[in-house]
């Protein structure tokens, strides 16, 4: 079982309802800024004092508005202070916020309108028409853009004027907080219920592992509607008094000026947003002259050789000058979470000199179940529980993997009008998180795989698709992969196959280098060498017996995560199979 205390460095600020929390903060940090946003060659910045009234004007104008405690309300658009003081003002006024993924189809976010029930929607003027076109009658359409469109109310409107003081209802940590419908890789949403409680408890446990504080500055680049981003780059911030400025870009130069300009510390991503930092900077230190890559080569081994030793700090001296170059000197902390983060990535920036760990959970979660502590990082571990949450192996195999399972005040209460989903989540206290792992002597977590994914050969051995697609990603010319089981003939086990996307951006460079032309069968060819290298590291029931080139990258969730069942029967079709039942 996953140790209870994590590496506690300092006791909470305190549990407390959302709308609360964010009033304690603006009482203590006042004036200081809370978040901004580059819009129009100009900030646009709102004070802890500032967003608290706001959030309260909103409220007040929500309720003017008819809508009612208990209400749900959805928040739908691009990340900006408004969507933050949105969903604060719906829980309020004593609603339920419903976060929209605004990368989800047209037809997805009508599904989910009708599904979760919203009386209203405030949206960003991008979405407002989608809002419209869903037909559902009586739904308030509120525009955070305030483009006087037909059919929906300006935001401005709807705020009370400055100084009113509304009576609100009052809210407690077992009122339900928001209804987050998972946008999953399996193709089917279902609504989240999670409590005050639940989110408050997350992020009181976050802040007692991480030692940010008001002197801290984030820069956030998830989608807000996100659990993983509300709670670590949304909620947390506020809790902790660290200023948050929105991205103006997921672009490297864009974002790299962002983390400069503002001072940042602390940034909360995905894996793939850290490989491509990861590929850019590679990709720089190969052009350097042959005397300063070798005395890149010697730093890189004697960071490495410090941390062996324990002394994590040494990348942070013989890096210095690289990570003002890079604009990253201000970075205390990369976060990542979403997914699995390859090893290698993680080591490569701790040996830099900027701490990289991941964190691990569910939207069912509020969402962090562990937390790898920053000054005790395991490469491939997810790391430790978080105070107050207990992890167990469930059904473990000889090796101790089994399907991780866990408990603690951050675990959500059901399903959105969905008893079954419930049911099945749950084997007694214990929320089923449909991940294989295993807990080591010191209480550190491993993913293996999803317990879904998993492939089981005809011998009887386990394949988990996510280790080896972690190995196929690192070749050079394989940008992506997806590992996939096809039935045997017979039905005895699943063979070991791959779809594989190239890299075409380093074929052309290679091609322009090198002067020569890349045909299909020239990269097929490659492709089969860089397979074969990857599956010459592995046991032989883990070897892909047979792969075939995607054209183009795989779709994905709004975190980056490979949306399998799109590719999964459609490739067994085109190889002839069929799906076993």
């Amino acid at each position: 079982m996953g140790k209870k205390n994590a590496h506690i460095i300092r006791q909470h600020r305190g549990i407390m309802p959302i709308p609360e929390m964010l009033s304690k903060s603006a009482a203590e940090f006042g004036d200081k800024m809370a978040m901004q946003r580059f819009v129009e060659d100009k900030w646009e910045q709102f004070s802890f004092r500032e967003l608290d009234d706001l959030t309260t004007r909103l409220a007040g104008g929500l309720m003017a508005l008819g809508l009612k405690p208990k209400d749900h309300i959805g928040v739908l658009g691009e990340n900006r202070p408004r969507w933050g003081a949105a969903y604060i003002a719906i829980q309020r006024m004593g609603g339920v916020t419903v976060p929209l993924d605004s990368m989800m189809s047209e037809s997805e976010i009508h599904h989910i309108i009708q599904e979760s029930g919203v009386k209203a929607i405030i949206s960003t003027e991008k979405f407002i028409g989608v809002v419209l076109d869903a037909e559902r009658p009586g739904l308030i359409a509120i525009d955070m853009d305030n483009q006087n469109r037909e059919g929906t109310m300006n935001f401005n409107d709807v705020l009370l004027e400055k100084g009113a003081k509304p009576s609100f209802p009052k809210v407690t940590l077992d009122d339900t907080a928001a209804v987050i419908f998972t946008s999953g890789t399996t193709g089917y949403s279902k609504g989240v219920i999670l409590t005050q409680n639940n989110i408050m408890s997350n992020v009181a446990a976050v802040y007692s592992i991480i030692d940010l504080d008001e002197s801290g500055s984030l820069v956030s680049v998830l989608p807000l509607h996100h659990t993983f981003e509300a709670t670590a780059g949304f909620l947390f911030p506020l809790y902790t008094g660290c200023s948050i400025t929105y991205a103006r870009s997921l672009m490297s130069k864009m974002l790299l000026e962002d983390i400069k300009n503002t001072g940042t510390n602390l940034m909360v991503g995905v894996p793939l947003l850290y490989e491509k930092m990861y590929a850019g900077i590679k990709r720089k230190l190969e052009k350097l002259p042959f005397t300063k890559k070798t005395m890149v080569g010697l730093f890189f081994k004697a960071s490495k050789g410090a941390c062996a030793l324990g002394k994590m700090d040494l990348g942070k001296t013989l890096f210095k000058g690289l990570r003002e170059k890079a604009g990253l000197n201000s970075i205390y902390y990369f976060v990542s979470g979403g997914a699995a983060l390859p090893p290698y990535i993680t080591e490569f920036f701790n040996l830099l000199g900027i701490t990289l760990f991941q964190g691990y959970g569910l939207t069912e979660t509020s969402p962090v179940l562990t937390v790898s502590p920053p000054h005790a990082i395991k490469y491939e571990s997810i790391g430790l529980p978080l105070p107050g949450v207990e992890l167990k192996i469930i059904n473990p195999d000889s090796l101790g993997v089994g399907e991780i399972a866990a408990k603690g005040p951050n675990v959500f209460k059901e399903y959105y009008k969905n008893e079954t989903a419930t049911r099945e989540a749950f084997q007694g206290e214990w929320f089923l998180t449909g991940d294989l792992g295993w807990i080591d002597k010191e209480g550190y977590a491993y993913v293996t795989g999803r317990k879904k994914n998993l492939l089981v050969t005809g011998g009887g051995k386990n394949v988990y698709p996510e280790e080896l697609e972690a190995l196929l990603n690192q070749q050079p010319h394989i940008l992506e992969s997806l590992v996939l089981g096809v039935p045997k003939p017979g039905g005895m086990g699943d063979e070991v196959e791959a779809l594989i996307v190239p890299d075409y951006e380093v074929l052309d460079k290679e091609a322009e280098e090198q002067e020569i032309q890349w045909t299909p069968e020239a990269i097929e060819a490659v492709i089969k060498k860089e397979v074969a290298d990857m599956c010459s590291q592995v046991a032989e029931y883990k070897r892909i017996r047979k792969f075939s080139i995607h054209p183009e990258e795989f779709v994905k969730t709004s975190t980056k995560k490979i949306k399998r069942y799109l590719y999964q029967q459609k490739y067994l079709d085109v190889n002839g199979q069929k799906k076993k039942k």
